[in-house]
């Protein structure tokens, strides 16, 4: 197999129960074959388990319990006090949507193993191992073993509140261990609003086609136009006579 790159043949177990003949009578035999490598030892078991759907394993997961609300706020209260260097979090904002799913959670958990506060939903997760096992963290893709899974009492309350709206999935997690949903700046909406027309106002257009017909023409100065003063009307003009017609001579050269 390729370094990075999913193995053809995973290490999965082998379902050989269809391959078995199911009675006293006949034995099976099991052969195994495998290509000669010196320096490592291989070794083969047979388990006899029962297959569980998701279905199952979620009605096991939830009469397991969840894990108490107040032991996720803790966790936020010390995630965001002061750390080593002296830096403070007010507040953290996190999703109730599954990041598998992109959707609400209905049942948030994850692994006793992380330490991060953000959930993911355990029946998507359940559903979406049970079509290809790879039990990993969707959020920080460690090992999430189906043991270590447990159902988040704090942001099952958070998802159940009235507070929550429907079409926000987003919530900021308070210092002391509180939450409030992301809320609507619109003060600060109506100031860049106010800031996009302000600018608009000051901007300078300039027409740098090359049509010069369509360009309005520039207005003359001012000081020209006090200087030339308008023509007086037709009818105070002096009316004068025609010119008198030139006296022609005729020369008979005969």
């Amino acid at each position: 197999n390729k370094p990075n790159v999913e193995p053809k043949r995973p290490p999965r177990p082998i379902h050989i129960t269809p391959l078995c003949k199911l009675t006293p009578i006949l034995n099976n035999t099991v052969s195994v074959k495998w290509a000669a490598d010196y320096g490592k030892g291989w070794v083969v078991g047979i388990w006899l388990v029962e297959k569980l759907s998701s279905d199952q394993l979620l009605e096991r997961l939830t009469s397991k319990g969840k894990r108490n609300a107040d032991f996720t706020r803790e966790l936020i209260k010390t995630k965001l006090t002061d750390d080593e260097d002296g830096i403070a979090t007010t507040n953290l904002k996190v999703t109730v949507s599954c990041p598998l799913g992109k959707m609400r959670m209905s049942m948030p958990c994850r692994p006793t193993t992380c330490d991060h506060l953000q959930c993911f939903d355990a029946s998507l997760f359940l559903m979406m191992n049970e079509k290809k096992p790879t039990w990993t963290c969707p959020v920080c893709d460690s090992a999430a073993k189906y043991d270590d899974l447990m159902i988040d009492g704090y942001f099952e309350e958070v998802i159940k509140s009235s507070e929550l709206p429907e079409e926000e999935n987003e919530i900021i997690l308070n210092q002391d261990g509180s939450w409030n949903p992301v809320p609507k700046d619109e003060e600060e909406e109506r100031k860049r609003k106010e800031k996009e027309e302000e600018e608009k106002k000051n901007a300078v257009v300039l027409d740098l086609s090359d049509d010069d017909d369509d360009a309005p023409a520039a207005p003359k100065p001012a000081a020209d136009a006090e200087a030339a003063p308008p023509p007086p009307p037709a009818e105070d003009l002096p009316v004068l006579p025609p010119p008198t017609p030139a006296e022609i001579e005729c020369i008979d050269i005969e």
